[in-house]
């Protein structure tokens, strides 16, 4: 009878991890953008494929206003509904800073500070933030200790979107560089 109890008792709580793991994935996901906005001139698109049923990899596209649309690609260390929440965390706090007139260093600066102060010692978060700007038909952006996204030009030719500086959460007060490619 013990041995059928603990056979009983694992089942349900398999059972049960697995609905909250679902129930996490379907959070995620609502926090994913339903609709990219575009911009005259330019196509934007966006896919997202966790490596785990639920994780910390997040990518999101908004509008500033009628000419700037934010390019936002993060990853949060670790795996799992931990990363899940923290990454929950970091699109809440992206969105109350993005303003048209924040430049990517600053929003990043800020995004780190409110990171920093909250985040679970040993956790961190690569991140990238881009302002798509089509009336100066440029993109301004910093990236945080992500891999760097490549822009590829029309003519083949790759560039690196390195420029910014350490990744999201480990020190209060880093500072990012930001950089503009003239996207004509």
């Amino acid at each position: 009878v013990a041995e059928q109890a603990a056979i009983a008792a694992n089942h349900f709580r398999l059972r049960r991890e697995k609905q909250e793991t679902e129930y996490a994935l379907e959070i995620q996901r609502g926090l994913l953008p339903r609709e990219i906005p575009q911009l005259p001139g330019f196509s934007i698109a966006g896919a997202w494929q966790p490596a785990r049923t639920v994780g910390g990899d997040y990518y999101d596209v908004f509008k500033l206003d009628e000419l700037k649309i934010a390019l936002v690609i993060a990853d949060v260390s670790g795996k799992g509904i931990p990363a899940a929440i923290l990454m929950a965390n970091l699109q809440a706090t992206v969105k109350a800073y993005a303003t048209p007139e924040c430049a990517p260093k600053d929003l990043c600066r800020k995004v780190n500070r409110a990171v920093a102060n909250s985040i679970t010692t040993g956790k961190f978060i690569t991140f990238v933030f881009a302002v798509l700007d089509s009336a100066a038909c440029s993109l301004t952006y910093t990236n945080a200790g992500h891999s760097p996204p490549l822009l590829v030009r029309r003519d083949g030719s790759c560039l690196s979107l390195g420029a910014g500086g350490t990744v999201l959460g480990l020190f209060v007060d880093s500072s990012y560089d930001e950089a503009t490619i003239d996207l004509r």
